[in-house]
């Protein structure tokens, strides 16, 4: 339970590290991206590896790639709690909360960015 929590909290953590760093924000918006498109691709395939049923995580990685691709402003926000549902279906212990704890960190930098910094 407490690894789904901290998974959880990567999303205010980084929030509240951009707004403490704005100043390194606006150089760092498309190194932040690409921090993010790394971890999410890392997430995906660290999720394949982990799960149990593969025709499930086929499946579900579908969707969460489907999704992702998706034009919206907002997209990153909800792919987030697709990862968050990801902890519950893979093993126990696996990579997966600390991957979707790292990959909330530039979604929240890029959140505040988004709200703070027009």
């Amino acid at each position: 339970m407490i690894d789904w929590i901290i998974a959880f909290l990567g999303l205010p953590v980084g929030y509240i590290l951009a707004s403490m760093a704005k100043e390194e924000l606006k150089e760092g918006k498309k190194h932040i991206m690409l921090l993010k498109d790394v971890l999410y691709y890392a997430t995906i395939i660290s999720a394949f590896f982990f799960m149990k049923n593969y025709y499930f995580s086929i499946l579900f990685i579908g969707f969460i790639a489907f999704y992702y691709y998706i034009n919206s402003e907002y997209k990153d926000l909800g792919v987030y709690p697709l990862f968050i549902l990801l902890i519950f279906i893979v093993r126990p212990n696996s990579l997966i909360p600390s991957l979707v704890f790292m990959y909330g960190l530039p979604v929240g930098s890029l959140l505040y960015i988004s709200h703070k910094l027009k």
